[in-house]
């Protein structure tokens, strides 16, 4: 089943195309990295898919729906979202528990606030990502990897079925890294999740039975398996750099490498 579709996308803002024809289905449960220089259109694909910028052309469908029927209420409950920057003093100034509350906003009942059931799920899901220890330490105090647990608890929490991340990596050290990398497969194979992850990251390429979307100048260049973009050397056409894996004994990992093409 098609959870994501996008069908002839453009979008265009002051005569400048940020997208142009994209076109791509992902099915329920399925992990799509979408990769791509710097102003290639990343970003912004994952802005139309939650209408916080409108397409010019064509039309985007969460589970054969397009996204124009869907209120802003009834959308939270669809996706969560985990942007690149980094959130307002207000939020900074929580604790970690009232933090992942957040997520369940599109939730809450009007006339009596949050339910025992919300608070729950929040404990649920820092016992989940052992965030216990942090629970009452405010927001302004965690380190980056902490940080970056805590706003994936948050979307989490949120109880959607399709999770959109943008450049979770950011700011992060390759420990964190390699930590934030084990909690989205777990995400995604536990969970059985639906995510679309806007990366820097090539080492999220690794992930078995993935999916890659790559940009380049607003345009796609390759949608499909990633085994299959690594294999075609997709990366020298998308950053000029060929990329090797190898495995790391060390880090009992297998990761890539990239070639000198000097």
């Amino acid at each position: 089943m098609n959870v994501i579709c996008f069908e002839n996308v453009n979008v265009k803002v002051f005569n400048k195309i940020l997208l142009n024809n994209i076109n791509f289905e992902l099915e329920k449960g399925s992990l799509l990295n979408i990769i791509g220089n710097n102003g290639s259109g990343k970003t912004t694909l994952i802005k139309s898919l939650l209408k916080l910028i409108s397409i010019s052309k064509g039309d985007i469908f969460i589970n054969n729906k397009s996204i124009t029927k869907y209120n802003n209420k009834v959308l939270a409950k669809q996706m969560a979202y985990v942007p690149q920057f980094n959130d307002s003093k207000f939020l900074n100034n929580m604790t970690v528990f009232k933090y992942i509350l957040t997520g369940r906003f599109s939730y809450i009942n009007r006339f009596i606030g949050y339910k025992k059931d919300d608070f729950d799920k929040v404990n649920f899901i820092i016992s989940k990502l052992k965030l216990e220890s942090l629970k009452d330490r405010k927001i302004s105090f965690l380190c980056g990897g902490e940080y970056q647990k805590v706003r994936l608890a948050t979307a989490l929490v949120q109880e959607t079925d399709i999770l959109l991340f943008d450049e979770i990596y950011n700011f992060l050290d390759v420990e964190h890294q390699f930590i934030i990398l084990d909690i989205i497969k777990d995400i995604l194979f536990n969970l059985k999740k639906t995510i679309i992850s806007v990366t820097h990251n090539i080492n999220d390429l690794l992930i078995k039975d993935s999916y890659v979307l790559a940009l380049k100048n607003s345009e796609q260049i390759y949608f499909g398996k990633t085994n299959q973009f690594l294999e075609k050397n997709y990366t020298e056409k998308i950053f000029n750099i060929r990329y090797i894996k190898k495995f790391i004994p060390e880090i009992n990992r297998e990761i890539l490498i990239p070639l000198d093409n000097k």
